[in-house]
């Protein structure tokens, strides 16, 4: 088993003068972030959608994960973040139908699965979970609460 990599980065600051001899201190730019209000990285919300969705590890056992490498991140966080980031772009989610539709053929596959305290529903109601392929090479997964695919773009 290969352990986690650690790295020990040594920070320094920049500074120059000006003409009078004046040390300005200069920011490094700061990028935009992706869900405003929180110290959320592109990096770091790709890395939880892997984890949860592609490897299979729920929140929890993430969190108890990075944990030992020092890294401390609630599963509530982890959670708050990824719906946040998806109600602030779910507008711009809605084109990816319309690219899967864009294309010649349309490769259609479908997953039950059960969610427990799901409102309004009891916890041994099934749901699905539908994934499109097609256009120009997108993947597209969504999840309803019934069997037909009627309207899902």
């Amino acid at each position: 088993m290969i352990p986690t990599l650690q790295l020990d980065f040594n920070h320094h600051k920049d500074y120059e003068r000006n003409e009078a001899g004046k040390i300005i201190v200069t920011a490094p730019y700061k990028t935009p972030q992706i869900y405003p209000g929180s110290n959320l990285t592109v990096e770091t919300l790709v890395f939880l959608l892997i984890a949860k969705w592609l490897d299979g590890i729920p929140f929890y056992r993430l969190s108890e994960m990075l944990l030992r490498s020092k890294i401390e991140i609630p599963r509530s966080t982890m959670s708050n973040w990824v719906i946040g980031v998806y109600l602030l772009y779910l507008e711009l989610l809605s084109f990816f139908p319309k690219l899967v539709k864009s294309g010649r053929m349309i490769g259609v596959d479908e997953t039950n699965y059960q969610v427990h305290k799901e409102l309004d529903r009891k916890n041994t109601s099934i749901s699905y979970i539908w994934v499109f392929r097609g256009g120009r090479s997108i993947i597209l997964i969504a999840e309803t609460s019934f069997k037909s695919i009627l309207g899902w773009g």
